[in-house]
């Protein structure tokens, strides 16, 4: 039934573009808020920079070589005072060229994706216990997400929150090095991780092609002979519940920053009374 097709596609739609700017708008939310604790803060948006920035335009760049665009100039790290930016990648690309075109979207949210692959991958050399609490809690929402246990979803995101700070602390007792590094990564990079305006404003030119692809692919899926079109919907969910997981994967991460965050704020509260 059309109805079908219209109903998936929907549901696609929301995975792999609404989803995703939900989060991007929560992690700069998030980002406003570790600096409004520590009040300011541009010491601190400096230092974690030198990490966090890098992996932020770099990020850009690699989309932009895997969709064809041309770097025209690329600065992994700067101090720019009057306009505040850290880090930038100017590229340029054939407007009439779909690939291209579509490519702005997947260049825009990079930061956000690779950020957090960034520190996943990380995790599992340095912290293996944290990489696996994160691996398991990406298997068990793709696993509620396949069932629609949408409450299941929210309460995962919690429990996640809770255990990685239980490893943390763990690890913090323990006195190794490991954590250390992570806890700067963390801190760095989700930081510097969520998407600017001029982000944002690239990737939303590409959202009509973008959609009517995703459509054009449904389409054709759902002309083909046999069961064709249900495994082609099956591939789709289960690499939209992946990106569902690793964006609130994301999150969570984004929202460790704000832990330390805290802890300085009530320290320097009765300070600043």
């Amino acid at each position: 039934m059309w109805q079908d097709l219209f109903s998936h596609m929907c549901i696609h739609l929301f995975f792999f573009i609404g989803v995703v700017y939900l989060v991007g708008f929560l992690i700069s939310l998030i980002n406003r808020a570790f600096y409004r604790l520590l009040g300011g803060g541009r010491f601190v948006c400096y230092a974690t920079g030198l990490i966090g920035t890098p992996i932020h335009e770099l990020s850009h760049a690699l989309m932009c070589l895997l969709f064809g665009h041309r770097i025209r100039e690329m600065r992994l790290f700067c101090l720019d005072r009057r306009s505040g930016v850290l880090g930038y990648v100017n590229h340029s690309y054939n407007r009439r060229n779909p690939y291209h075109v579509v490519g702005n979207y997947f260049i825009g949210i990079a930061p956000i994706v690779c950020g957090t692959l960034v520190l996943f991958l990380t995790m599992r050399w340095i912290l293996p216990s944290a990489f696996a609490v994160c691996r398991d809690y990406l298997s068990d929402f793709v696993d509620w997400q396949g069932q629609g246990e949408v409450l299941r979803q929210v309460e995962g995101v919690g429990a996640l929150f809770v255990s990685f700070l239980f490893v943390l602390y763990t690890e913090i007792c323990a006195g190794g090095w490991q954590i250390w590094v992570l806890l700067l990564l963390i801190l760095s990079i989700s930081i510097h991780m969520n998407l600017s305006g001029a982000d944002i404003k690239g990737s939303l030119g590409a959202l009509p092609l973008l959609g009517l692809l995703l459509l054009f692919c449904h389409v054709v899926a759902y002309l083909l002979p046999g069961d064709a079109y249900m495994a082609f919907v099956r591939a789709l969910d289960l690499a939209g519940n992946y990106l569902a997981g690793m964006l609130m994967l994301s999150l969570t991460l984004s929202l460790m920053s704000l832990v330390p965050a805290l802890v300085i704020w009530l320290i320097k509260r009765p300070f600043t009374r």
